[in-house]
């Protein structure tokens, strides 16, 4: 199946031309891109070998065909080199099966990318310091090149379409590596059935993006308190939806600090899961009943923040000696999902 020929537009020359055009046509995100002509859409392309009419995707809400050629020119767009293109075409896959796009929801979630295996290094994927923000190249330009495809084919154009009362930063960009490396239980691709030396990249849904930070404490259970007393929240659409997950970014040193002490995943995902439960009674009165019909208060009038421990992404992030952690709660029904990618030779 091969897509509709793409639209083509002559410009005038000038650096300002595509610029101005991009916010006429409202067809970008308000910064800067770069031009993508015919010359780089097929630079962009060439070293995956797939074919420009290759249909990958259709995406909702507008049901827009999203062909290799039609998201290799958001890439160019966002700026990404040829060798980020399989990331962006696994990523966009991801996303859309796992529901995590939010083209048309009153919520402010975004998806949030997370890149995993050896190819991390050769595309220059920030997993360290400042891997959320300012964190290069790749970074900045896969989480764009999703959100330009999002816009772009998916017809996700805010106020029109997009209704999200606030909007997200992340909606931006928002993509980092996980430390593989200082993981010291597994990374989350093999966590999810995949190998070390897969190259993967998982969507999760994000509507929060809460630092932890404890200075104090010395024990895994002191610093998972911190962390399940921080994520606790009575307001979020988590809570009302029940299904969703919720994403913890380790430090190396907090990660080190708990599985030290004998924690393995389902240990640290059960106590997160019991500890950020809050009372009933601290929920306002008119939340009682709908929480009720849900089966959403547990015993002893508790409400979890999500169904179940397994709900609970763990991964490993950030720079070293810093005694924090990144919580990112979901928004409610999505499913983080994730897609092996095949690295192309960078030019």
């Amino acid at each position: 199946m091969t897509g509709p020929e793409p639209l083509r537009v002559e410009l005038p020359a000038g650096p300002d031309a595509f610029y101005d055009f991009m916010d006429r046509e409202l067809c970008g995100d308000g910064l800067p891109a770069i031009e993508p002509t015919p010359e780089r859409v097929a630079a962009m392309i060439a070293p995956s070998g797939r074919e420009p009419g290759e249909v990958v995707l259709v995406l909702k809400p507008r049901m827009g065909v999203a062909t290799i050629e039609a998201i290799a020119a958001n890439a160019v767009m966002a700026g990404c080199r040829a060798e980020h293109f399989p990331v962006v075409v696994a990523a966009l896959e991801s996303t859309v099966a796992g529901e995590v796009a939010h083209t048309a929801t009153t919520n402010c979630a975004t998806a949030l990318l997370i890149i995993n295996g050896p190819a991390r290094h050769d595309l220059g994927v920030g997993y360290q310091e400042s891997c959320f923000g300012v964190a290069g190249r790749a970074n900045a330009t896969i989480g764009r090149a999703l959100r330009l495809c999002l816009i772009n084919i998916a017809g996700s154009l805010p106020g029109r379409v997009s209704k999200s009362v606030f909007g997200h930063p992340g909606r931006y960009t928002m993509c980092i590596g996980e430390w593989d490396e200082m993981n010291p239980w597994a990374p989350l691709h093999v966590q999810r059935g995949f190998s070390p030396t897969d190259n993967c990249v998982t969507a999760v849904g994000s509507s929060s993006f809460i630092n932890v930070t404890d200075i104090w404490s010395r024990s895994a259970d002191a610093y998972l308190t911190t962390i399940a007393h921080t994520i606790n929240t009575s307001a979020g659409a988590w809570m009302i939806m029940r299904e969703a997950e919720i994403t913890i970014v380790l430090s190396p040193s907090w990660a080190e600090f708990i599985h030290r002490d004998g924690y393995d995943l389902p240990a640290v995902r059960q106590f997160l899961w019991e500890h950020s439960q809050v009372p009933l009674s601290q929920l306002p009165p008119d939340h009682h009943g709908p929480l009720r019909d849900i089966d959403a208060v547990l015993a002893g009038d508790l409400v979890a923040q999500t169904s179940s421990p397994d709900k609970f992404n763990i991964i490993v992030a950030g720079g070293l000696g810093g005694l924090h952690a990144i919580a990112c709660h979901a928004m409610g029904h999505e499913k983080s999902v994730t897609r092996p990618f095949q690295p192309v030779p960078r030019r």
